[in-house]
C-alpha cells in the first residue's frame, strides 16, 4: 500500500489505524486490535502459517478477521497462482491454519479467482 493511500485513509477516519508493515512481523502489541483486514496478500507468502499466527496474535479474544486471498480451487485460480508465482492454496487449507491459530471462519464468498474468509479469534 502507498503511503499517500494511507495518509488518506488515516484523514478519512479516527476510529481506525492505518500501518504499512510486512504481514508476517506486524509491529503491534499481543492482543491489541478488534478487527483485522487483509486483501489479497497472504497468498504471496510461502509461510501462511506464521503469517495467520501473527493474526491471531495481535487480535484480542473474540476480534474479527476479513482476509481475502487467491485460492487454487478453481482452474482459473491455479492459472493465477501459477502465472503469477504466488503460493495460494486450497480453500480447506486455508481455513485449517486459521483453526489451527484459534481462529474459527464463519462463513466465506466466493469470487472468482479469489476468496473471502469471515472469523473470529476463539481463544
Amino acid at each position: 500500500i502507498s503511503l499517500p493511500m494511507l495518509k488518506t485513509a488515516s484523514r478519512k477516519t479516527k476510529e481506525a489505524v492505518f500501518l504499512r508493515a510486512s504481514i508476517d512481523r506486524i509491529p503491534i502489541a499481543n492482543d491489541t486490535i478488534d478487527h483485522y483486514v487483509s486483501s489479497l496478500v497472504i497468498h504471496i507468502f510461502r509461510d501462511k502459517a506464521k503469517v495467520i499466527s501473527e493474526i491471531s496474535r495481535i487480535l484480542r479474544k473474540g476480534g474479527n478477521v476479513r482476509v481475502a486471498v487467491a485460492t487454487t480451487d478453481s482452474i482459473k485460480g491455479r492459472i493465477f497462482s501459477r502465472l503469477l508465482a504466488v503460493h495460494a492454496i486450497r480453500t480447506s487449507d486455508y481455513i485449517s491454519l486459521f483453526k489451527a491459530h484459534g481462529i474459527e471462519i464463519l462463513r466465506t464468498n466466493d469470487f472468482g479467482t479469489f476468496k473471502a474468509f469471515y472469523g473470529l479469534l476463539s481463544y
